[in-house]
């Protein structure tokens, strides 16, 4: 189901995509049935297309903003493993559409989680500068998550050896 957070960097395989152009992809975007009649309902299509090429599953996404399945590709998203994948297309989605406090909150908990649970220190230290990165994108965008800050704040000072958790800590702690 994707390459978790600690694979991505253990892994030099090539990734390659599988799925259409953008060309086809938007005459599916004008008819989205066309994706459920070609068998790419959100949990076939989006973990693969996450994995093997994050800037198309972003861009199959904001094709789909305006219809009703939106919200379950969403939810797919935040459900996946986390990967460096998933981080860059959720802050691209942020970037675009309004997403919703509690999913983000679910997803950011998660890639907290995640970080925590790797063993290997130096994949575990680049998962933390990595999560970091992706937290202060959001908080610079203004995106609230400030019903985590406790727990960001937490996570921040368990790894504040790591330059990005430490300077994640300081902008948070900004008056």
């Amino acid at each position: 189901m994707g390459v978790g957070l600690e694979e991505d960097f253990s892994s030099s395989r090539e990734r390659k995509s599988p799925f259409p152009n953008l060309v086809v992809i938007d005459e599916f975007s004008k008819d989205t049935e066309l994706f459920r009649h070609c068998g790419w309902t959100p949990k076939k299509l989006l973990p693969e297309l996450v994995d093997k090429n994050p800037v198309t599953a972003f861009d199959v996404l904001i094709r789909l903003k305006d219809s009703t399945e939106f919200a379950e590709y969403l939810r797919v998203l935040v459900d996946m493993n986390i990967s460096l994948h998933g981080m860059e297309v959720v802050n691209r989605i942020t970037e675009e559409v309004e997403v919703s406090t509690g999913l983000l909150q679910e997803y950011i908990s998660k890639c907290i989680s995640t970080c925590l649970k790797i063993k290997v220190n130096y994949r575990q230290t680049i998962a933390v500068r990595i999560v970091c990165v992706f937290l202060r994108t959001l908080i610079q965008r203004q995106i609230k998550v400030h019903c985590l800050v406790t727990e960001v704040q937490e996570f921040c000072k368990k790894f504040q050896q790591i330059e990005e958790a430490a300077s994640l800590l300081a902008a948070i702690e900004e008056p």
